[in-house]
C-alpha cells in the first residue's frame, strides 16, 4: 500500500517498518484535495472526465434528497457524506491529477474548467460538513459555506489538474475571469510567470 499510495509515513519515510506509523494519505492535511491516491492510470480526454465528475455530482445529491417533518424535499448533507456516490465521487476526482488541457479547444477548456469549479464548490463544502467545520450562523446553508471558506486558519483547499495546483479562486478569476483581478483587489489572481497562464482559454 506503500508503494501505491494508498498510505503514508507519518514520519515520511519511504520504507516499510513494522513499529512505524502510518495514515491514509486522504487523511493527511498536505496535499491537494483530490488526493485521496495518486492516479497512475491512463487518463480520459479532460472534458469527459469532467463531464463525469459533474455525473457524479448530480448523483450524489440525488442520493441526499430527503423528506423532511414538514413534508418538503431536502438535501441531506450528511448523508450525502457517507453514501457510496460521494466515495466514487472522491475516487474519480482523482483522475483529474494527469489529464491534459493545453489540447483543448478555447470553448472545451472553459466548459473544463466551470465543471470543475462547481465540483470544488460541492466538495469543498461537503468537506466541511464531513469534518464538523460547521459555522454557528443561522443564515441556512449558503452563509455556513462562506463562513468556511473566509476561514484563514484552515488549510487552503485546493485540486492539483495537470500537475499544477489550482484554487477555486484561481479557476474562477484566473481561467474563467482570463485572470482578471478579484473585485476589491488590485493584483491578479495568476501572475505572469505561473504556468497556469499558459492554457489560459
Amino acid at each position: 500500500m506503500l508503494d501505491q499510495d494508498i498510505i503514508q509515513n507519518v514520519e515520511s519515510k519511504s520504507f516499510f517498518g513494522q513499529n512505524d506509523l502510518y495514515r491514509f494519505q486522504f487523511l493527511s492535511n498536505q496535499g491537494a484535495d483530490n488526493l485521496v491516491r495518486t492516479w497512475r492510470e491512463e487518463p480520459g480526454e479532460a472534458y469527459e472526465v469532467s463531464a463525469a465528475l459533474i455525473k457524479l455530482v448530480e448523483e450524489m445529491y440525488a442520493s441526499a434528497i430527503v423528506t423532511d417533518e414538514e413534508g418538503d424535499q431536502v438535501l441531506d448533507v450528511e448523508v450525502a457524506v457517507k453514501s457510496t456516490e460521494y466515495q466514487a465521487f472522491i475516487k474519480a476526482v482523482c483522475e483529474l491529477q494527469k489529464v491534459i488541457v493545453y489540447t483543448l479547444k478555447p470553448s472545451k477548456r472553459v466548459a473544463f474548467f466551470l465543471n470543475i469549479y462547481q465540483c470544488m464548490y460541492v466538495h469543498m463544502f461537503f468537506k466541511m460538513i464531513s469534518e464538523g467545520r460547521q459555522s454557528e450562523s443561522k443564515g441556512g446553508m449558503m452563509s455556513r459555506f462562506s463562513n468556511f471558506v473566509s476561514n484563514r486558519g484552515q488549510k487552503t483547499f485546493y485540486y492539483n489538474i495537470a500537475g499544477e495546483d489550482y484554487t477555486i479562486d484561481e479557476i474562477k478569476h484566473g481561467m474563467l475571469r482570463g485572470n482578471q483581478t478579484k473585485p476589491g483587489h488590485l493584483m491578479r489572481v495568476l501572475s505572469q510567470s505561473d504556468n497556469k497562464t499558459r492554457i489560459l482559454p
